[in-house]
């Protein structure tokens, strides 16, 4: 569980209202002040859990990056203009052999 001395009292859920309503509907802001809290200890205390929800944190917030999301659609972006080009290509063929008996 959450260390209430070890939280900052604008996000302990016990204290702060608005921090109790994420926590209640966010299960990224619960990992957010665990994770906050298990970087208190040692690395060699944490647990498989504790490493575990760390990197999926991490990766949750890497991956709602403006950089990233941009990244993303770029390549999304590239990708379906490809394949849309290469179906025209096709179904262009397909057609061209169904005139020619």
């Amino acid at each position: 569980g959450i260390v209430g001395g070890a939280v900052p009292l604008a996000i302990n859920p016990l204290i702060g209202d608005k921090a109790a309503q994420a926590a209640l509907s966010s299960g990224v802001f619960k990992d957010t002040v665990s994770a906050c809290v298990s970087l208190t200890t040692l690395p060699e205390d944490f647990t498989a859990e504790e490493w575990t929800t760390l990197l999926m944190l991490l990766v949750t917030k890497c991956t709602q990056s403006d950089d990233f999301q941009e990244l993303s659609s770029k390549l999304e972006n590239k990708e379906a203009s490809r394949l849309s080009t290469e179906m025209m290509s096709f179904w262009r063929n397909r057609a061209a052999k169904n005139i020619v008996p």
